[in-house]
C-alpha cells in the first residue's frame, strides 16, 4: 500500500505545484513537461497506472480548487471606487502585531456613495485592533454614533459591513466595521462557534498570564500574548509550540483517549474522531491542525476496521486528502513546515533511534525518544525554514526536549481548568495558582534557551 500512495501523492503534488510554478521560473517549465513524459511512460508501462492516473486527476482537481478559493474580484464597480465592502468572514480574524488584525473574508457586494454592485471573489481585510475590539475580551466591536455594545462576535461565518478602501485588488484597509438587517451568521453552528471561543476567552484570562498562552495553545488565540513572550520562543527554537499545530492536537487526542479509556470503552475510535473535529472546529481551519485531524481519522478508521496501514502510506494519503480539501494552504508556512517535519518523524527519527543505539542507558529511553523524534522533525524542516523563513537553529532539538513535556502537561491541565471552571467557577483561583507555577517553569525555561 505504501508505493501505491507513494505514486499517487507524487503524481498529484507535481502536477498541482507543477501547473503553479512553471509559469514563475524557466527551470520548473523544463522540469514540469519531463515530468509529464515520464508520466506517460510510467502510464504506458507499469502495472501501478491506475494510481498515476488518480493522481494526476486529484491534483487537477485541487488546482480547480486553488484557483476558486483565491480568485480576484469580479464586481462592475471599479474597485479603487468602492468605500464599503459586504462580505462573509471564512477565517477567524488573526493578529498581524498589536494594532492591526487581518480577516480573510468572500466578498458579496461592493458600495460606493449611492451605488451598489454585487460582486465574487477574495480579499482580506486589514483592521485596527481599536476597532475590532473594545475592552471586553474577544472580538465584540461598538457601533459609532450609537450608546449600546452590538452583540455580534467578529468570527468566522458571519456577514458583515467594512468601511474603507482597497489597498489593491485583494486587500481592503478599513477604517471602521458596522451591521444593519443584512448582518448575520452563516448558520446557528457559526454563532454558537463564535460564543464558545468567547467564553473561552473569559475563562483562560481569568487565569493570568498563564491563560493568555493557554489561549494560544488552545484555541489557537495569541491575541493577549505579549510580543515579548513570542519573540522569546522564535529565539528559543520553539516557534513550533506557539503555533497551532498538529502537536496541540495530537495532546488532546492522548487526552481524550485517556477519558475514553477511563469510562472502558474499547471502540474508542468515533470518539477521538468527534474530540478532534470539535477541537479543529473550535480553534481553527489551520493547514498544520487539518493535517493532524486527517491523520487521526485516517489512523482511527483503520483501527476501526482492524486495517494494518503504515505510517509512510498515512503520510502520503493525508497529503493527497489534504491538497483537495485545502489547495489554498498548500504554499503556507504552516503547510510544508507541518508536513516536512511529519516526514522528518517518520523517515528519520527511526534512523537516528538505531544510530542512538547504545549511546543512552535503559531508563533513559525516554529522552532517547525525545531527541529522535525532535531532531527527526528539526532536520525534516530545514528545507523549508532555510527557503522561506531564511533561519534554522539547531538548539530547537535540545529545547523541544525540555519544552514539550512540560506544555503537554500545561496544556492537558488547562483542559481540565476549562472543564472544571465551568461547572465549578470557584475553582478557577485554584487552577490559576497552579497553571500559573507551571505557567513560570516554561518562561524560564525558554529565556534559558533564548540566550543560547
Amino acid at each position: 500500500m505504501r508505493k501505491s500512495t507513494e505514486i499517487l501523492a507524487l503524481s498529484e503534488i507535481l502536477i498541482f505545484y507543477g501547473f503553479i510554478l512553471k509559469s514563475t521560473n524557466p527551470f520548473f517549465k523544463v522540469l514540469f513537461y519531463i515530468f509529464l513524459a515520464v508520466s506517460v511512460v510510467f502510464i504506458v508501462l507499469s502495472k501501478k497506472r491506475f494510481y498515476c492516473l488518480a493522481g494526476i486527476c486529484a491534483g487537477l482537481f485541487a488546482l480547480s480548487g486553488f484557483y476558486t478559493g483565491n480568485a480576484r474580484i469580479k464586481t462592475l464597480l471599479p474597485l479603487s471606487k468602492a468605500t464599503e465592502l459586504y462580505c462573509q468572514i471564512i477565517a477567524s480574524p488573526e493578529k498581524l502585531n498589536d494594532a492591526y488584525y487581518s480577516i480573510k473574508v468572500k466578498v458579496i457586494s461592493l458600495n460606493s456613495e449611492n451605488i451598489v454592485c454585487s460582486a465574487d471573489g477574495t480579499a482580506t481585510v486589514i483592521i485596527k485592533t481599536t476597532e475590532l475590539q473594545n475592552s471586553l475580551p474577544g472580538k465584540i466591536f461598538k457601533r459609532r454614533g450609537y450608546s449600546e455594545n452590538c452583540t455580534r462576535l467578529i468570527d468566522k461565518g458571519l456577514f458583515i459591513f467594512f468601511s474603507g478602501s482597497f489597498k489593491d485588488g485583494t486587500v481592503f484597509r478599513a477604517d471602521s466595521v458596522f451591521e444593519n438587517e443584512f448582518c448575520h451568521y452563516k448558520s446557528r453552528i457559526y454563532e454558537m462557534r463564535a460564543l464558545a471561543r468567547y467564553r473561552l476567552k473569559h475563562i483562560l484570562l481569568s487565569f493570568a498570564g498563564a491563560g493568555r498562552l493557554l489561549s494560544a495553545l488552545t484555541i489557537g488565540s495569541r491575541d493577549y500574548l505579549d510580543t515579548s513572550m513570542q519573540i522569546l520562543f522564535r529565539k528559543a527554537g520553539l516557534s513550533h509550540i506557539l503555533a497551532l499545530s498538529g502537536f496541540h492536537l495530537s495532546v488532546v487526542c492522548a487526552f481524550a483517549q485517556k477519558t475514553a479509556d477511563f469510562f472502558k470503552k474499547k471502540r474508542r475510535s468515533l470518539f477521538l474522531v468527534i474530540v478532534s473535529a470539535v477541537f479543529v472546529f473550535l480553534a481553527g481551519s489551520q493547514a498544520s491542525l487539518v493535517r493532524a485531524l486527517i491523520f487521526t481519522c485516517i489512523n482511527c478508521l483503520c483501527s476501526f476496521f482492524y486495517i494494518k496501514c503504515r505510517k509512510e502510506a498515512v503520510f502520503y494519503l493525508s497529503l493527497c486528502i489534504h491538497l483537495i480539501v485545502q489547495p489554498a494552504a498548500a504554499f503556507t508556512p504552516s503547510f510544508l513546515l507541518s508536513y516536512s517535519a511529519i516526514f522528518g518523524i517518520i523517515f528519520f527519527s527511526p534512523k537516528i533511534r538505531n544510530y542512538l543505539c547504545g549511546s543512552f542507558p535503559k531508563k533513559a529511553e525516554k529522552i532517547k525518544e525525545l531527541f529522535s523524534v525532535s531532531a527527526g522533525a528539526q532536520l525534516g524542516a530545514v528545507p523549508v525554514q532555510f527557503f522561506m523563513l531564511h533561519s534554522f537553529s539547531l538548539k530547537g532539538i535540545i529545547s523541544s526536549i525540555v519544552a514539550v513535556p512540560l506544555v503537554s502537561v500545561f496544556v492537558i491541565l488547562g483542559i481540565f481548568a476549562i472543564l472544571f471552571s465551568l461547572v465549578f467557577p470557584e475553582s478557577a483561583a485554584v487552577f490559576r495558582a497552579v497553571l500559573t507555577f507551571i505557567y513560570n517553569i516554561i518562561v524560564l525555561s525558554v529565556h534559558f534557551f533564548s540566550r543560547l
